[in-house]
């Protein structure tokens, strides 16, 4: 097929904006409030019940003691009206009996107070997980639209490095070839390689990916195989393979296929 030297240029460009536009690591929106949830979560103190702590026991202990008081009055009123009006040893037992009677009564209050307090406690952390849940539910959607995102950008880019991997090895209308003089891309290309590849980028030290990274130029027609070759010559030859990990974040390598590049959950 022939390419005219425009639709050579054209998916040569295609390829060049694509290539320098490729997806960041994926930075999730709900990453905050996942964080602050969890941690409501695991800083939960124990359940544990003090029935003077609980503002409904005081509330149950004041209406107790005084229904008590004024009952031991009520139960030594009678005991001294009995006896003309005088107090007695047996009005005072009366009346103490009367009080002890509700303060028995608060106490018997005091486990199905405990009872509420722990189910009080167990509704909130379940709200608790709920939320989580909620968030994480939320990120997962996000992620997966991201992956979505990230997918097809790796199947445009493939689809015009083969297109202008055709057109550069197709005959131009024009009938001119590649000129000896460097490829436009080639500074561009070089100062890529070393700062995404070599020097402090995502995939330091990583010189497989650097050289799919060439190989893909080279197919994409940005620079020629001599120049490559010029390139890991000078940037990779002798060089360790060695993926140095980096902070919370990892740029997807394109694998020289069109494969979709793995992604890290940051």
């Amino acid at each position: 097929m022939r390419y005219t030297d425009e639709q050579i240029r054209d998916a040569q460009k295609r390829v060049s904006e694509l290539m320098n536009s490729e997806p960041k690591g994926y930075s999730s929106p709900y990453k905050s409030m996942i964080d602050a949830a969890l941690k409501r979560i695991t800083d939960r103190e124990p359940f544990r019940y003090d029935a003077n702590a609980d503002p409904l026991y005081a509330r149950y202990k004041d209406m107790y003691d005084a229904a008590g008081k004024a009952a031991m009055k009520n139960a030594q009123a009678e005991a001294a009206a009995n006896t003309g009006g005088f107090e007695n040893s047996y009005g005072l037992t009366a009346g103490m009996a009367a009080y002890n009677d509700y303060l028995a009564k608060l106490s018997e209050l005091a486990p199905e107070l405990e009872e509420r307090a722990l189910k009080l406690y167990n509704a909130e952390g379940a709200e608790l997980e709920n939320e989580l849940s909620a968030y994480t539910a939320a990120d997962d959607a996000a992620y997966k639209q991201y992956q979505s995102e990230v997918d097809n950008y790796y199947k445009l880019l493939a689809v015009w490095a083969q297109i202008a991997a055709e057109a550069g090895t197709g005959t131009s209308s024009a009938g001119t070839g590649r000129k000896d003089k460097q490829s436009p891309d080639f500074e561009a290309i070089r100062d890529r390689l070393v700062y995404n590849y070599l020097n402090g980028g995502v995939f330091q030290g990583d010189v497989k990916k650097a050289e799919d990274y060439l190989n893909m130029a080279v197919k994409a027609g940005n620079i020629t195989s001599a120049e490559a070759k010029k390139l890991k010559e000078q940037y990779l030859t002798g060089k360790q393979n060695v993926k140095k990990e980096t902070a919370k974040t990892t740029k997807p390598a394109f694998s020289g296929g069109g494969g979709t590049a793995k992604q890290m959950r940051v």
